[in-house]
């Protein structure tokens, strides 16, 4: 072995190992103790069960798959990591021996595990904006013979994930909180090491072994976890079963005590940056988000839209009779939303802090190998503290206007990938497929541009030699998205855009249900959809059209989608 830190760490663990006699009690006695409480099975919640079972015994990892051969194993040894692991080994080399510190993953040569039941799965590396790369495990990676997850047996609770709707839970709170009770502020808690605070049981950290770089000089040496991983599929289930235990405490204590919570050890440190005056004006945006604005607007294919001046959001019609304070949490991301005084936002927030406390171990005295579960780095940034304007899962949200914006970043990223689409008139399926990803996310507040992915996804069923051509349809319909983008720096989407509330105009009724469909047009000319005469297989077909009026010259563009459930409609007609 090299003689470097990862070098001298390997050859220590390997001589440990060959005197351990076996890999249970080899990890006896290098495995530290558990991340998770050693009260968490005392705590009012029906995961408690479960995670107490899990802080004992680790995670499982079952798998459907025979034991692998030695023949298999070597084929595993031959074809190594991902070209990205190559092109990053000094980094992976810095990385594992972190880990090996923190005794969150064990590296050793492949000689030494070769009679061991043990699985592999290439390891992989990707680029991070404004921080260190990230380590991946491939554990998809289809080996003849089946891959990890594809024989992984789930263990975890299926409702355990619940993150796919935490973006709309917090539109909603945030378009329905009632006004009297002061303005919207929002916090943002990070777990630190994600994953790696789960442990996995002895046997299951040998099937998610990965396959490191090769370095000149020294055996293949692989990588085996000792917790859950990045890339494992039951790694999201069962870390969001703990996470969404943290989160219903925090709910369910500040429900019961919404003004007397004990105050945490960490709470100076987050109420350093919070914003709690209450301005008559919202806060200017960030120079850099006009800066991005620029970007995209000159980015071709564009037609320029006039200026608006910016509007105010339309009070809603079903405001909440409750201040808003609510919990959510998107993997290992507690959002707070809340209204209130400084008393009631600072009890929120320590009830968080306390419920993060009962379900994952703190850092004893002295421990230099263990971090607070909450991330110090993250909260000294300000992420902790109550401010009307966050960036949240990807956007910022502005709780005084009540609208939804994409970041500086993403806003940079749309404006490459239309000059790219604007400079070649061939694109490999691949690219495409990643480039439709990018353009559904932003689409969800970009109003009308859902009505634009009928053409861009038919271009990949016309695909010929594993190309994607694009034609005089397919480029107007990009450069629609592109302007639909770009006019986001001139008005911003609301939330009112996104989240429905109650109707304000009801039609006839029938013997069969209330509204008989059709369309209503008020003195204004502003239009209204209703769906609820259509059978229910065509009501799948058609656009969501509930919060979507305004006129067709809207310099929004806005109708664009309205035009598309026309057309939709239309043929139902003849159905």
């Amino acid at each position: 072995m090299r003689n470097d830190r990862l070098g001298t760490l390997v050859e220590r663990l390997s001589k440990s190992f060959r005197q351990a006699g076996s890999w249970e009690a080899f990890l006896r006695d290098f495995k530290d103790r558990s991340y998770l409480s050693p009260t968490v099975g005392d705590i009012n919640h029906p995961a408690a069960e479960l995670l107490q079972r899990w802080r004992d015994e680790g995670v499982p990892v079952n798998t459907s798959s025979p034991p692998w051969s030695a023949d298999q194993k070597d084929e595993c040894i031959r074809r190594g990591c991902h070209p990205s692991a190559t092109q990053h080994a000094a980094f992976v080399r810095d990385e594992m021996a972190e880990f090996i510190d923190h005794k969150q993953w064990v590296v050793l040569p492949y000689d030494d595990v070769r009679h061991l039941p043990i699985m592999f799965s290439p390891s992989a590396v990707k680029d991070e904006r404004d921080r260190k790369p990230r380590l991946l495990c491939d554990h998809s990676w289809d080996w003849p013979w089946g891959s990890i997850n594809e024989t992984t047996i789930p263990h975890s609770p299926p409702e355990a994930m619940q993150f796919g709707g935490t973006l709309p839970r917090i539109l909603y709170y945030g378009r329905h909180a009632n006004p009297k009770f002061g303005p919207v502020r929002a916090n943002k808690n990070d777990l630190k090491d994600g994953f790696y605070r789960l442990y996995l049981k002895p046997k299951g950290c040998l099937r998610l072994a990965v396959l490191l770089p090769r370095y000149e000089g020294e055996p293949p040496l692989v990588a085996i976890p000792l917790a859950c991983t990045m890339g494992w599929v039951e790694s999201p289930p069962t870390f969001s079963t703990m996470s969404e235990t943290i989160c219903d405490l925090a709910n369910a204590r500040f429900k019961s005590s919404p003004l007397d919570a004990p105050k945490h050890r960490l709470s100076e440190a987050c109420q350093q940056l919070d914003e709690l005056s209450r301005p008559g004006v919202p806060a200017p945006r960030e120079p850099a988000c006009s800066e991005a604005d620029t970007l995209l607007a000159a980015a071709p294919g564009v037609s320029p839209l006039p200026a608006q001046p910016e509007p105010m959001a339309p009070p809603s019609n079903c405001c909440l009779n409750r201040p808003v304070n609510h919990t959510d949490v998107f993997v290992d991301d507690f959002i707070q939303l809340g209204q209130g005084g400084q008393r009631r936002l600072n009890s929120q927030r320590d009830h968080l802090l306390h419920a993060i406390d009962e379900v994952l171990d703190q850092p004893a005295p002295g421990d230099v190998n263990r971090n607070e579960a909450a991330s110090l780095k993250k909260i000294r940034q300000g992420d902790a503290s109550w401010c009307p304007r966050k960036v949240i899962l990807g956007w910022i949200l502005d709780f005084q206007r009540q609208t939804i914006e994409l970041p500086p970043h993403r806003k940079a990223i749309l404006a490459e990938i239309f000059r790219f689409l604007a400079s070649t008139s061939r694109v490999s399926e691949k690219r495409w497929r990643r480039i439709l990803g990018q353009l559904r996310f932003v689409s969800q507040a970009i109003p009308g541009s859902i009505g634009l992915f009928c053409a861009l996804q038919v271009a990949l069923n016309r695909a010929s030699d594993g190309r994607i051509r694009i034609n005089q349809a397919l480029r107007s319909h990009i450069d629609a998205f592109a302007s639909l983008a770009a006019s986001l720096g001139n008005r911003p989407t609301h939330f009112a855009e996104l989240v429905s509330q109650d109707p304000s105009l009801l039609g006839a009724r029938d013997a069969a249900k209330a509204g008989m469909g059709g369309v209503f047009f008020d003195a204004f000319g502003n239009c209204y959809a209703w769906r609820f005469a259509f059978p229910e297989h065509i009501q799948k077909r058609m656009i969501s059209f509930d919060n979507l009026k305004g006129d067709i010259t809207n310099s929004d563009m806005e109708h664009c989608g309205m035009l598309a459930q026309a057309t939709l409609m239309a043929d139902i007609g003849d159905y």
